[in-house]
């Protein structure tokens, strides 16, 4: 029915002493440690991972992911990088740098991030992407790009949480004029 993460992980410790290059395996053991809310254990296997096999891109966005929720944004960036070498143009690798940039305070590198991923074919994937470029642009002072990213953000995720605040936007630019 319910997953056993902890009875999972210790099962992946055993494969992974008994098969030490089965990258697949660190990753899964990973898995298995995020959703026992061992990050720090995460982050070692992850690490084993990429070690193992390095041109193995799952690993690479996990700990890009990882490293984001964790508020460790150069190192989301680094793993981010990684797994674009490996599969350029993958947008979930992309989100992830973008939104590091962003948290990091980098916006106009998040903002040419972000818009490969809202180029690309996988932007209906990431709705977020346009709501971080609806805030790049609106504090950049460009108000109609912050106006399309924000529309196109409530098309994609019109029942998220922060759909409220950004409708509360586009209302009050319409009322001060900014905007028709």
């Amino acid at each position: 029915e319910k997953p056993d993460a902890k009875k999972a992980a210790k099962e992946l410790e055993k494969a992974t002493k008994a098969y030490p290059d089965f990258a697949s395996a660190w990753n899964l053991l990973a898995e298995a440690r995020i959703q026992n809310r061992d990050m720090e254990g995460a982050r070692l296997a992850l690490q084993k991972a990429i070690e193992t096999d390095p041109g193995f891109v799952t690993p690479n966005i996990a700990l890009s992911s990882l490293e984001l929720n964790q508020g460790n944004f150069p190192e989301a960036i680094e793993a981010s990088r990684r797994a674009l070498e490996i599969v350029p143009g993958m947008g979930e690798p992309l989100y992830y740098q973008g939104t590091a940039y962003a948290k990091k305070g980098d916006l106009e590198n998040a903002r040419v991030v972000l818009e490969k991923v809202v180029l690309g074919p996988e932007e209906a994937s990431f709705p977020k992407s346009h709501y971080l470029l609806g805030v790049i642009y609106a504090q950049s002072g460009d108000v109609p790009k912050a106006v399309e990213h924000c529309r196109r953000y409530l098309e994609l995720e019109p029942d998220s949480e922060a759909a409220g605040a950004v409708r509360k936007q586009l209302s009050r630019w319409e009322a001060g004029g900014v905007i028709p």
